[in-house]
């Protein structure tokens, strides 16, 4: 099955609900997008790319924005298509995005504008790239303006069929070790691991993720797929740099879950504590998880987050290969009975996901 079949579905079970909500803090710009009309707009990027750039079934094409409703709506185009997305980390310069243009050969590139000076410098290198498609403002002269996309008038459904172990997108680890390493999912692997996050934090259509990690990177990405292919709403915070605006979007759009790495928990503590942050001024009862983690977690952070949120608290371990969630909840029993942390049996990586094949392995 196509992974963006639930697009398609969800368009028709729920045409009016919100299904992305874009929140623009820094400039005091919200935009929403209903299933329906999230379904017309990957219909639009997806017919002009079959249609006008001539993508087929197998294509790679390389993606490069930072988070905004444009990240979601051409992933998806592409991959509706059958065609097979390469989303870039925002950070890679001209010799990483030349790295990835080899390995994966596209023949089309779409990015935000403000990655123009990067594609430009090294647009003669990627031989294999028929198309550059830009969206922003700001279009370089032999280009195509996402607004062609945006105006395209064909909106039929442009849906695939495709196979369960069809790639459906190159990933790039984060290269903590060396180059970044490219990992392909598939459509069953991806819905697999819908399936497995949706079954580790009980959720329902009324349920609502708070996307603030980055796209690209499996965590949010994949710990939103559960909320799309359940209905569910999707808020996702653009430019994201003051911690406040975590706790606005939960009060604001009654936001349930949402992943935080250490360093963004401290600093929302440290606001709090130093009273930049004042809590009562928030509403935050539909608060019900708090995943932290990809690293060793003090327990003295685990405290303090227990102590000042009414959310539970999950600490997870991931990898691009495995889903996006392997997960280690590897807190003492003294402590965690003292308090609302979500885990599984000590020391134990829990029920691997559907789909999921692993072994564990002990070292000295």
């Amino acid at each position: 099955m196509n992974f963006a079949n639930y697009l398609k579905i969800n368009a028709q079970k729920h045409r009016s609900k919100a299904a992305l909500i874009e929140r623009d803090p820094a400039n005091q710009q919200t935009r929403t997008l209903s299933w329906e009309q999230f379904n017309l707009e990957v219909n639009k990027v997806a017919n002009y790319l079959k249609t006008n750039l001539e993508v087929k079934k197998g294509d790679r094409v390389l993606h490069l924005f930072n988070n905004s409703l444009e990240w979601i709506t051409t992933y998806f185009g592409i991959i509706k298509i059958g065609a097979i997305v390469v989303p870039l980390n925002f950070r890679f310069i001209e010799g990483d995005i030349r790295y990835a243009a080899r390995i994966s050969t596209p023949c089309a590139f779409l990015f935000g504008s403000e990655f123009n000076s990067r594609v430009c410098n090294v647009q003669k290198d990627l031989d294999t790239v028929r198309h550059f498609v830009v969206c922003g403002d700001d279009c370089p002269e032999g280009m195509i303006a996402f607004t062609e996309l945006e105006n395209f008038d064909n909106t039929s459904e442009a849906l695939v069929d495709m196979q369960d172990e069809d790639i459906l997108a190159v990933m790039f680890t984060s290269g903590t070790t060396g180059n970044a390493k490219p990992v392909a999912h598939t459509h069953g692997s991806l819905n697999a691991t819908a399936i497995g996050n949706g079954l580790s934090l009980p959720l329902t259509p009324q349920d609502n993720y708070l996307i603030v990690l980055p796209l690209y990177h499996s965590g949010s990405f994949f710990m939103w797929l559960p909320y799309y292919t359940l209905g569910a709403t999707g808020v996702l915070i653009r430019g994201y740099r003051e911690p406040q605006w975590m706790l606005e979007a939960i009060d604001e759009e009654k936001a349930s879950t949402l992943l935080a790495v250490v360093p963004m928990c401290v600093d929302l503590i440290n606001q709090v504590e130093r009273g930049k942050i004042d809590l009562q001024d928030y509403d935050l009862s539909s608060w019900k998880y708090l995943v932290t983690g990809a690293q060793p977690v003090p327990h003295t952070l685990f405290e303090k987050l227990t102590q000042l949120f009414p959310c539970k608290i999950t600490h997870t371990y991931g990898a691009t290969e495995g889903g996006g969630r392997c997960h280690l909840d590897h807190l003492s029993r003294r402590y965690s009975a003292q308090t609302r942390i979500h885990r599984k049996t000590e020391f134990s990586g829990g029920r691997p996901h559907p789909g999921l094949g692993w072994k564990r392995r002990l070292t000295r």
